[in-house]
């Protein structure tokens, strides 16, 4: 059975601008679809029910202005899980190393913030 709250990771297969793209579609359909199915082809076969298309313009002063993102979500890779769990022991041991400074500085330096269950830390 699937696990709803598995953690996702987005992969961008494109995303650009048409003011900046190197890479746009041809404006011709048949020259679109084919530049369309080369970055669908890229995604995973097990997650292109999970791709999602956003196409976004609009006229600006006259110019015209248009975005294409495409991307899908999959599951965290096990050495993603690793990595995003170390990054957070890291964050969570600086952020207690912030709290026990700033404890010390504005209480004295033997004042200690006791939890809700009577812990120290």
């Amino acid at each position: 059975m699937k696990n709803e709250n598995e953690n996702k990771k987005f992969v961008s297969i494109f995303e650009d601008n048409w003011e900046d793209s190197e890479d746009w579609p041809p404006e011709k359909p048949e020259g679109f679809l084919e530049w369309f199915k080369a970055k669908f082809d890229k995604i995973p076969d097990e997650y292109k029910d999970r791709a999602c298309v956003f196409l976004s313009g609009e006229i600006i002063d006259g110019e015209p202005h248009a975005a294409i993102s495409i991307h899908y979500n999959r599951p965290e890779t096990e050495d993603e899980i690793k990595t995003r769990e170390n990054l957070q022991r890291i964050i969570d041991r600086q952020n207690k190393e912030d709290i026990d400074r700033l404890v010390a500085k504005h209480y004295g330096p033997h004042a200690r913030i006791v939890n809700k269950g009577g812990n120290q830390s």
